[in-house]
Order: structure tokens, then C-alpha cells, then sequence
């Protein structure tokens, strides 16, 4: 334990953190942003391991020689926190809310979001979990709440991408049969110029298709991941109960716990390369466009074939 607080206080007095940021000035970015915990409510054992998973990711990047911001972030909405303000106040529901104040009960919860802040950075600060603690995200402050309600209406409002791509290439088509006609361009040049409209607008649309079918991959392999670490997690549990009582020896209850942060990681794992894909997807979508109504790319093409035969009519 003493050896555990002078590598502490070592890391503090060097500054350790910000020492491995200024060595990688310049770099490309890793950014990482810490899943907000609520801090009315103490961490526990399972948030080690699950910080744990996360290190791996952010430490990997380090070696390989990114620069890996780590901002910490406070999760400060929801019924934990409302819940947490009712018991301390002896409240039961929305009735007994409106009678204190919703001012004042918004107030309260305010204040009881950070109960238990500096419990979370010790623990941070012990397992050497690095965060930067001085600038974090709260989900309460007006700049996070805006910069939310914007990235939904950017996704609602922003025509899509795909839709805008086929819609040019339409016009660009058209505009080429009435330059044709004007000016009879040789026909080699108009063929070469539809061909690359094509050819634009199907790689747009495969691009999706491949996307979707990667994000559904993932839904299944993570679907069977999470059933493997619920039944590691239940095995654990039994072969403590059997350790408890004497039957089996401790070696069992540490190999079914490897098993279980084995799991655990790759459930992780996956979790992260769905999160890259659903992006890729995104992006390639622009926003906007109905999922169930996307055409394939083979539809596309029988609908560009007709736009080329009323050109040349």
C-alpha cells in the first residue's frame, strides 16, 4: 500500500499525465471522452473493470504514438438524481415536487449531482486511469445540452447525401443531352461523361449497402457476446457460492474471473467497431434518408438507365 501512494505522489509531482500529452505534440489525435458516471453515487469494483477495458484503448494509442486527450465527463440527468433528492428530502412524486418548487428542486439536484466527486477522482487517481479532470464535460451546462439538440437537428434537418449525389448527377445528365443536341458533342465524350455520373452515384449507394451490412454483422456478434458474458458472469457467481462453502478452491474463482474480463474486452471491442461503422453509415448517408426505403444499387441503376434513354430520345 505505501508503495502504491509514494508511485501516487511520484506521478503527481511530475505531472505525469500532461508530461505524456507535451511528448506527443504535434501528433495525429486519439480523443477519448469518458462514459459519464453520476456522482451521487460512489463508484464500485465493476466501474474498475470497466475502466479498465476502456485504459487498454486510450494506452494503446499512446504506444502507437498518437496524442490521447482524455477529457472526464459528469453525467448530471435522470431519475438517479431526482431519485437520490426525493429520499434525502422525503418527497414521493411530482406532487410533492411542485409544493417545495421546481426552482428549487432543480436547485437541490444540482448540487447533489457531485456528492460524491471527489471519491471518483481518487479512484481515478489510484488506478491510474488518467482523465483530465480541470476541463469536464457536464451534461447539465447549456453548452452541452445545445451542442446535443444540434447534432440531432443537423442529422433531422441536413438533406441526405446519397439523395443530393443522385439528384446532381440527373441534372449533370440532362444538361449533357442538351449540350449534345446543341452543340453535337462526339458521342464518345458524352458516353465517357455518363459513365462517370454512374458510376458516382452507385459507389455512393454500395457504399451504404456495405455499411448496413457491417453495422448488422456487428448486432449479431455483439448480441452473442453479451449472452457469453452473462453466462461467464453466472458461473462466477456459482463458483464463488461453491468456494464460500468449501467445496471448490479459489484457483476456480480467479480462472472463471479471467473468463469473465476476457469476455468482458471483447464485448468492448466490438462495441467500438460498431460505434466506427454506425459513423461510416452516417456519414454516407448524410442524414435524413429512411433506411427502409433505400434503394439498392441494382434499383439505382435501372432508374439511371432510364434517365440516359430519355436523354438520347
Amino acid at each position: 500500500m505505501i508503495e502504491v501512494l509514494d508511485s501516487i505522489e511520484r506521478w503527481r509531482a511530475e505531472d505525469l499525465f500532461a508530461q505524456t500529452l507535451a511528448a506527443r505534440t504535434g501528433a495525429e489525435q486519439f480523443v477519448f471522452y469518458e462514459g459519464p458516471p453520476t456522482a451521487n453515487g460512489k463508484p464500485g469494483i465493476h466501474h474498475v473493470f470497466a475502466r479498465t477495458v476502456k485504459d487498454l484503448f486510450t494506452r494503446h494509442r499512446s504506444m502507437k504514438g498518437y496524442r490521447v486527450d482524455r477529457k472526464a465527463g459528469w453525467d448530471t440527468h435522470g431519475l438517479p438524481v431526482e431519485i437520490e433528492v426525493e429520499k434525502r428530502l422525503g418527497l414521493s412524486g411530482k406532487q410533492d415536487i411542485e409544493r417545495l418548487g421546481v426552482a428549487e428542486f432543480n436547485r437541490l439536484c444540482r448540487e447533489s449531482v457531485f456528492t460524491y466527486r471527489a471519491d471518483w477522482e481518487r479512484l481515478s487517481e489510484r488506478i491510474a486511469f488518467w482523465l483530465d479532470y480541470d476541463h469536464p464535460y457536464v451534461t447539465y451546462e447549456p453548452d452541452y445540452i445545445e451542442s446535443v439538440w444540434w447534432a440531432l437537428a443537423t442529422l433531422f434537418e441536413a438533406p441526405s447525401r446519397l439523395w443530393s449525389i443522385g439528384l446532381s448527377a440527373t441534372q449533370t445528365l440532362f444538361d449533357a443531352g442538351k449540350i449534345g443536341a446543341n452543340v453535337r458533342i462526339a458521342n464518345a465524350d458524352y458516353s465517357a461523361a455518363v459513365a462517370a455520373y454512374r458510376q458516382t452515384v452507385l459507389t455512393a449507394f454500395q457504399q451504404v449497402e456495405d455499411s448496413l451490412a457491417a453495422v448488422r454483422l456487428l448486432s449479431q456478434q455483439i448480441l452473442k457476446q453479451q449472452q457469453a458474458v452473462s453466462s461467464s458472469e453466472e458461473a462466477l457467481k456459482l463458483e464463488i457460492a461453491r468456494y464460500e462453502t468449501g467445496v471448490d478452491p479459489y484457483l476456480n474463482v480467479v480462472t472463471l474471473q479471467t473468463t469473465l474480463l476476457t469476455n468482458q474486452e471483447t464485448l468492448a471491442s466490438l462495441h467500438v467497431l460498431e460505434m466506427t461503422n454506425s459513423v461510416t453509415l452516417i456519414e454516407a448517408l448524410g442524414g435524413g434518408w429512411d433506411l427502409s426505403q433505400l434503394p439498392t444499387p441494382a434499383e439505382v441503376s435501372k432508374k439511371l438507365d432510364k434517365v440516359e434513354t430519355t436523354i438520347q430520345k
